[in-house]
C-alpha cells in the first residue's frame, strides 16, 4: 500500500509510524528543513509551496520523477486539503479518501446543511451572500433574528459573528466583502439556540467503531466575548438517552454527507426537542480533543484515520471510567512580560497533558477565533463536575499568572 498525503502535521505522521504502509507526504516548503528529518525508505517527504494547490502539488510530484501510477490512494488529512486530494487523485487516475462530491460537502456548509436538511435532519436555515443586495432578497429576509455569518469553507470560528440586527448584518456583510472577499461567499444563518456539544470518532463500512460526545465548556461563537475554547467527554452513563441519540444523530448526519469510512469532528446543538446539526469535519477536532479522545476511548483518531486510508482493520475502543476535559487556556490581550512556563502549566490540579505556547514580548490580540490560544492542556477527573471546575480554575489562573502591558 503507497499513500500520497497532501499537508504534513506532527501529530498525524506520529499517529499513523506504527501503520504499514508506504507513503510520501507533500509538505510546505516552510516545514520542510525541519520535517525532511523524518523522512525514511517508506516516508517520503516531498516538499511543495502548499499542499492544498492542486497545481503546485502536480508540479512537484512531476519534479521529482514520483510515478502517480505507483500510489494507492490519496489523503487530505485537513479541511484545507480534503477537496485538493480528490481533485489530484481525478488528475493522476487514483482513488481518494474521499471521492470529490463528498470532499465538498465536508468543506462547504451551505453543501453540507443542505445535505443534512435534505435527509430530514434538523440544521439551520441559510441564505447565501455573493453581494450586498443579497441581504434584501429570497431567503435572507426571513431568517429571524439573531443570525451568524460565516464563510462557506471556514475554520475555527474565524470571521463568524453572530449579529442581532439589520443594521449589524448589513455593516457585517459590507466589511466581509471588501476586507475577506476571497473567503466569500458568505453564509447567512439563523441562530440556534443551546449548548453546544462535539461528537467525535471512527466510521468503518457505514458503522460507528468509535464514538464519544463532549460538551464545550461555553459555545464557540463565545469565544469573541470572552469565552474560552474546551470541552470535556461525557459520560454515557451519566447521560446514556443524550449519549444514544447522538450517537443514531451522528451517523444519520454522516450517512447524508457520504462518509462510509473515516474519521469526523461534528458540532451540534442540544435543541429543546432534539439535537441541532452545525457543522461537521472529515478530520479529527483541534486543541487537544485527539489526546482527551484516546484518553477517554483508547483510540487514537488520526491512527484510525490511517487504517482507514489504508484499508486496514479498526482499533477496538478500551473505555477509561475517567472523565477528560481540553482546554485552550486564554491569555489577557496586550503585549506579554511575563509568561508561566509549561512545567507549571503541568503542576496545576487535575492537569495529565499540555504546554505553553506564548512566551514574553509576545503580543497577545484578542481572541477572534477559536486556534487563538496561549497554550492547551488535558485535564482528568473522576467525574464531569470535577474537571468542568478544574477547567475554569485553570484559566482563571493562566489569565493571573500572565503579565502584559496593555495598549495605550
Amino acid at each position: 500500500m503507497r499513500v500520497l498525503i497532501l499537508g504534513y502535521k506532527s501529530i498525524v505522521d506520529q499517529a499513523i509510524d506504527k501503520l504499514d504502509f508506504d507513503r510520501t507526504t507533500v509538505t510546505e516548503m516552510r516545514k520542510y528543513p525541519r520535517v525532511s528529518r523524518r523522512a525514511s525508505e517508506h516516508a517520503r517527504m516531498l516538499p511543495c509551496g502548499n499542499p492544498s494547490d492542486v497545481e503546485a502539488v502536480l508540479a512537484a510530484l512531476a519534479r521529482t520523477g514520483e510515478d502517480p501510477a505507483g500510489f494507492d490512494v490519496v489523503w487530505g488529512i485537513d479541511e484545507f486539503t480534503v477537496v485538493p486530494a480528490a481533485v489530484v487523485a481525478a488528475a493522476i487516475g487514483r482513488p481518494a479518501h474521499l471521492p470529490l462530491d463528498v470532499s465538498l460537502r465536508f468543506r462547504d456548509k451551505e453543501l453540507q446543511k443542505r445535505a443534512v436538511r435534505a435527509a430530514g435532519l434538523p440544521t439551520a436555515r441559510t441564505a447565501v451572500v455573493t453581494r450586498f443586495e443579497d441581504l434584501a432578497a429570497g431567503p435572507a429576509r426571513d431568517l429571524g433574528w439573531p443570525r451568524v455569518v460565516k464563510p462557506m469553507a471556514g475554520a475555527a470560528a474565524a470571521d463568524t459573528h453572530r449579529v442581532d440586527t439589520a443594521e449589524e448584518l448589513q455593516a457585517r456583510i459590507r466589511l466581509l466583502l471588501e476586507l475577506a472577499a476571497a473567503q466569500g461567499p458568505f453564509l447567512v444563518e439563523e441562530y440556534v439556540e443551546g449548548r453546544e456539544l462535539h461528537l467525535d470518532g471512527c466510521v468503518r463500512d457505514g458503522r460507528l467503531t468509535a464514538f464519544g460526545v463532549s460538551r464545550y465548556l461555553q459555545n464557540c461563537l463565545d469565544i469573541r466575548v470572552g469565552g474560552v475554547t474546551g470541552s470535556y467527554t461525557l459520560d454515557a452513563g451519566r447521560h446514556p438517552e443524550l449519549c444514544a441519540e447522538a450517537g443514531r444523530f451522528a451517523l444519520r448526519c454522516l450517512q447524508a454527507l457520504g462518509m462510509r469510512d473515516g474519521i469526523f469532528h461534528m458540532e451540534v446543538f442540544e435543541g429543546p426537542d432534539s439535537l441541532v446539526f452545525s457543522e461537521c469535519a472529515a478530520r479529527a477536532g483541534g486543541g487537544m480533543i485527539t489526546e482527551g479522545f484516546e484518553a477517554r476511548y483508547g483510540v487514537n483518531l488520526l491512527t484510525e484515520q490511517g487504517r482507514a486510508v489504508a484499508g486496514l482493520a479498526a482499533g477496538e475502543p478500551v473505555p477509561s471510567d475517567r472523565v477528560y476535559g481540553q482546554l485552550s487556556v486564554r491569555p489577557p490581550a496586550g503585549t506579554a512580560l511575563a509568561v508561566p512556563d509549561t512545567e507549571e502549566l503541568l503542576q496545576r490540579p487535575g492537569v495529565v497533558d499540555g504546554r505553553v505556547e506564548i512566551v514574553a514580548g509576545m503580543p497577545l490580540p484578542a481572541m477572534a477565533n477559536t486556534a487563538q490560544r496561549g497554550g492547551i492542556a488535558l485535564l482528568a477527573a473522576p467525574d464531569e463536575d470535577t474537571v468542568a471546575a478544574q477547567m475554569r480554575e485553570l484559566q482563571e489562573w493562566f489569565l493571573d499568572a500572565v503579565v502584559v502591558e496593555r495598549g495605550a
